[in-house]
């Protein structure tokens, strides 16, 4: 019944597309952009709606569809997806758009982690201590390095000790007693706009360079306005960048909940180490037992750009692995849950290292930014044998005429064997020119589109973007000039497709973001006009939003009557 519902609804409006004429100036790409992972075609209901949204677009002028989700990694695809990817494609078809596939994500690299997850970006812990047992040597953090007065037992009054910064102790940080986790001491932090929002604590600590350190507390939150507000914050001194630039799922309300974040000092000998409420409105928050510990070789990563170097403690003596130890690896591993032991070194009969040793032991290991998001090495072979494979599959299935290339927001880069020291900017435009290489070898002729934010100086191609070691802010010049820049964000960025035209690539603007009204867009249209090259506006929804998709049609290409003028 559904399928014969909307069957008769899509006949309707090929009716209606069919009828419309008019002579307002349009676009040749006229897209809508639907991504989410939770739409990765799992059920029925969900295929109806895209279908519907479709027929939407269609009958105001829409002419294709970027599908996001899923789509490079259809080797782990159970049979169903397959089946509604292909009602799906028969819907383009019916409807007259193209269906172009988002695929090859190195700043968002779950599909491809999702095969091999030892891809993840690595960074070094160089030289970490071990002391060896009978047959395996263990990993030994340093005791001295931890946050002072952390149980927040030594205070006069509400001021505590120990604190380089704490933010006017008795009005809205608080050392309390009766609210505390299993009987220890808490701080309470509220009355958040006595200070512009703000309560926080915060020490400098000396730390040992490139190693892995988590920082902790048990946090309890009661009507904390905006919810999630509690955090913590790490920046290298003197220089201040911020390296764990990582955002914790809030805590439930009202329950105690241990919050922790790892982190690598990099080139860092002294941090600043902050915990508490940024931009808070109402409500309170208590933590306690707020930590600071070295980590071991916790999901240590193997791959050939990641090696394990062990020594003696002297550093006269480089053992090896496969004679003197086994291949340290985690059995554990798993970049989702990373709270586990770490593993020992295990010591091989008829080696060279003796029991009661110290030993200096290297490794690499990831790191989650943002909302737990981590890069791949775009430097390493088999990434590009993946997505070889996943092309060929695509193409098999569904041919594509055009592809958007997922390669925005490229947070870590330029720390492991193999791509340390590389010249990032050029490194990202050898990535985009074989990505380009792989999708033309299985689609011949095909348009390659791009997220632009980092090829673009406007946006975020700049030295030391997250936890990048290096420099995108000349990547443009390495990238392939027949790529179609997507810019998107805020009309401000008109500068970035001005930037793009003026050296001769053509653009597509990605427009809307999940606003109530077309007010920004209406500033994109403003801006646009004339810039040489612009292709079109997209309808660019992250929030599966499409109550604008017929406005936004409207107003900008004129709907379906604008469609069908030639541009």
């Amino acid at each position: 019944m559904r399928r014969r519902i909307f069957t008769v609804t899509l006949a309707l409006t090929l009716l209606i597309v069919g009828a419309t004429t008019g002579c307002a100036q349009t676009y040749p790409d006229r897209f809508i952009f639907i991504y989410s992972p939770h739409w990765g075609l799992r059920q029925d209901g969900e295929l109806e709606l895209i279908q519907q949204t479709l027929i939407t677009a269609a009958a105001h002028g829409y002419n294709g569809l970027v599908l996001g989700g899923a789509l490079d990694r259809l080797s782990m695809q159970p049979p169903v997806f397959f089946t509604r990817l292909s009602r799906l494609a028969q819907t383009c078809e019916d409807l007259d758009m193209k269906l172009i596939p988002m695929v090859f994500s190195a700043g968002y690299g779950g599909s491809v982690l999702d095969q091999n997850p030892h891809l993840a970006e690595g960074f070094p812990v160089k030289d970490a201590e071990f002391r060896v047992g009978e047959e395996q040597a263990w990993f030994r953090p340093d005791p001295s390095i931890r946050v002072v007065n952390g149980d927040f037992t030594r205070a006069e009054g509400d001021r505590l000790a120990g604190m380089s910064l704490q933010h006017k102790p008795g009005v809205v940080t608080h050392v309390d007693r009766r609210v505390t986790h299993d009987g220890a001491t808490s701080v309470r932090l509220d009355n958040f706009q006595a200070n512009g929002g703000h309560a926080r604590l915060a020490q400098e600590i000396a730390v040992v360079p490139h190693r892995c350190y988590e920082v902790e507390a048990w946090v309890r939150t009661a009507d904390l306005e905006p919810p999630g507000r509690f955090r913590f914050e790490v920046l290298g001194l003197p220089d201040g960048r911020d390296i764990a630039p990582t955002t914790l799922k809030a805590p439930p309300p009202g329950e105690w909940t241990r919050m922790a974040l790892r982190f690598n000092s990099l080139k860092y000998s002294r941090i600043r180490l902050t915990a508490g409420v940024w931009a808070g409105r109402r409500g309170t928050a208590w933590f306690s037992e707020w930590n600071l510990r070295e980590v071991g070789p916790v999901n240590v990563l193997r791959r050939p750009g990641t090696p394990v170097t062990v020594r003696s403690a002297d550093g006269s003596t480089t053992y090896e692995e496969g004679a003197d130890y086994a291949p340290l690896v985690d059995p554990q591993f798993s970049h989702r849950d990373p709270d586990h032991p770490a593993p020992p070194l295990t010591l091989l009969p008829g080696g060279r290292i003796r029991e009661g040793q110290r030993l200096k032991v290297s490794w690499y290991h990831s790191v989650a930014v943002a909302e737990g998001q981590r890069s791949v090495c775009m430097a390493e072979p088999e990434l590009y044998e993946i997505w070889k494979r996943e092309a060929k599959l695509l193409a098999d299935l569904l041919h594509p005429a055009a592809y958007l290339l997922s390669m925005d927001e490229i947070r870590e880069g330029g720390h492991c064997a193999a791509c340390g020291g590389r010249d990032m900017s050029q490194l990202l435009g050898e990535c985009l020119t074989k990505q380009k290489e792989i999708l033309h070898e299985v689609s011949p002729g095909a348009q390659i589109y791009t997220w632009a934010d980092m090829l673009s100086p406007e946006h975020n191609a700049r030295a030391n973007y997250y936890l990048v070691n290096g420099d995108f802010s000349r990547a443009w010049e390495y990238a392939p000039k027949d790529l179609i820049m997507v810019v998107w964000a805020m009309p401000k960025r008109i500068t970035g497709v001005r930037f793009f035209s003026q050296r001769g690539f053509s653009t597509l603007i990605g427009a809307y973001y999940d606003k109530d009204n077309l007010s920004a867009v209406e500033d994109w249209v403003r801006v646009a006009r004339g810039v040489r090259g612009l292709r079109g506006i997209m309808y660019t929804t992250w929030q599966q939003k499409f109550d604008l998709v017929a406005p936004f049609g409207d107003l900008v290409w004129g709907g379906a009557a604008g469609a069908r003028s030639k541009p």
